[in-house]
């Protein structure tokens, strides 16, 4: 061989022997994110995957398990005992990844954080928004202005009762449409004490989630009326997919007095 060739091979032979298997760091908390189709939005009651890679401080990716990790949903600004706190349980893939799923039930604002291991400080937040479910006719009933129940109202007097709209959860629902999207109605009957129905104009505002002056009014729709007519205000709605507002008591639709 001609010396040309045994230096090539000695070099060869040296890069080999300067070939060299980097891995990972140990995990680094600020460099794992909770990943989860609830996040930005999630919706009270739906079930919602969650998966957590675990990194170390160059953001590189670890490859196998062992990480003793737990995590928790949070409702932000709660107590740890808070009953909405939610504790995710974690399958370690074996591959770095972790795995696991949530529910919540109240609407509010919550967060992915570890709990039960003190060298996880400094993993960064993920948070998220859970809105209301469906409508649930059966968890909204109307109220009175000065009253739990509407009325009594007076004939030819502005009269005023609310409606706030929850879910099977008895979260509000925020929805400035909830009286008029789809074929969702309200109607305002009064039933004179010789058997006449006359229909009764209303107007209706909405407070939105952003109401200031009272908190409570958030989500309520405030129907002002004025009944003509003396006898029974008969308070019937009925939403988009046919389910009619009732009194669990009687069965029927919402009433009061409307005195002459």
């Amino acid at each position: 061989a001609s010396l040309r060739d045994e230096t090539d091979a000695a070099r060869a032979e040296l890069v080999a022997e300067r070939l060299v298997s980097v891995v990972p760091g140990p995990i680094s908390p600020a460099k794992c994110v909770a990943v989860s189709a609830g996040v930005p939005t999630a919706v009270a009651g739906e079930s919602y995957a969650v998966h957590f890679t675990a990194r170390d401080a160059f953001g590189n990716a670890l490859v196998s398990g062992g990480e003793a990790l737990t995590m928790n949903v949070s409702r932000v600004g709660a107590e740890a005992s808070d009953a909405s706190n939610v504790a995710v349980a974690l399958t370690d893939n074996d591959d770095g990844t972790y795995s696991g799923s949530f529910s919540v039930t109240k609407s509010g604002d919550f967060s992915f954080t570890p709990f039960g291991d003190d060298s996880l400080a400094g993993f960064t937040v993920t948070t998220f928004v859970a809105t209301a479910a469906a409508r649930s006719l059966s968890r909204t009933t109307p109220r009175g202005a000065q009253t739990y129940v509407p009325g009594p109202f007076v004939a030819g007097v502005p009269g005023t009762f609310f409606l706030t709209f929850r879910d099977r959860f008895d979260n509000v629902r925020y929805d400035p449409g909830g009286l008029t999207d789809g074929n969702a109605t309200l109607r305002l009957t009064v039933t004179s004490p010789d058997g006449l129905d006359t229909d009764v104009d209303y107007d209706a505002k909405y407070y939105d989630e952003t109401y200031a002056a009272d908190v409570s009014m958030r989500g309520t729709f405030e129907v002002v009326f004025t009944a003509n007519v003396a006898g029974t205000l008969a308070i019937a709605f009925v939403d988009a997919d046919g389910v009619s507002l009732v009194n669990a008591a009687t069965n029927r639709p919402y009433t009061a007095l409307v005195a002459p």
